[in-house]
């Protein structure tokens, strides 16, 4: 096992743009690189983080804080999908989130089968995965880096994560009464809405 991991040579928050790959060849010299800086599970060519310069990803690192999901829940999932991977917490554990109940807020990391080499790929196989759980969608950026964990609760070991090679969404199609206002050349009735109310102020959204 061969995982790259970025990592950023600064703690400065206002300086989350250079990062270096480094290698880890378990889990345990991997815990120690996502609890000693900020990382992400992307390399990028060059050091400079941006979708632009992806390169591969060789880690599905999903981000829970809004407490639909516990860690014990996430321990199942991991055991019963036979994975191999870490959980560890974030900054804030247990405290709640803008002005929300304090929940567990973690972080599940586990290997890909197979490094990605596409950015289209890697944001489509993310996209699938938080569809099915309560992760944070915003996972799925390519360009996204994260915090070191506080700590690593729990190391499961099994399989990889399965990806799939990216596949071109089907062209949206447009609603069937977009399709009869096309037909007859004819202006959709919510536009006729809007216009039939021009008022005074309304010239911007006229």
């Amino acid at each position: 096992m061969l995982i790259s991991v970025a990592i950023s040579n600064t703690n400065d928050p206002k300086a989350m743009t250079h990062f270096l790959a480094r290698d880890a060849n378990n889990l345990l010299a991997l815990s120690n690189l996502i609890t000693t800086g900020p990382w992400s599970p992307c390399v990028w060519e060059g050091v400079k983080r941006a979708k632009a310069n992806y390169l591969s990803s060789d880690l599905c690192a999903l981000d829970f804080d809004t407490g639909e999901w516990s860690v014990t829940d996430a321990l199942a999932m991991l055991t019963e999908n036979g994975l191999g991977g870490l959980i560890g917490a974030t900054r804030s554990p247990q405290r709640g989130k803008d002005g929300a109940a304090p929940c567990d807020r973690f972080r599940v990391v586990v290997p890909w089968e197979g490094t990605i080499t596409s950015l289209e790929a890697f944001e489509q196989n993310m996209a699938r995965l938080v569809r099915y759980m309560p992760a944070d969608p915003a996972c799925k950026d390519g360009a996204r880096f994260y915090w070191p964990c506080t700590e690593i609760l729990h190391v499961t070991h099994g399989d990889p994560m399965t990806w799939e090679p990216y596949t071109q969404p089907p062209p949206r199609l447009p609603s069937r009464s977009a399709q009869y206002d096309r037909e007859l050349h004819q202006v959709p009735t919510w536009m006729e809405a809007e216009l039939r109310n021009v008022g005074p102020g309304s010239r911007n959204k006229t």
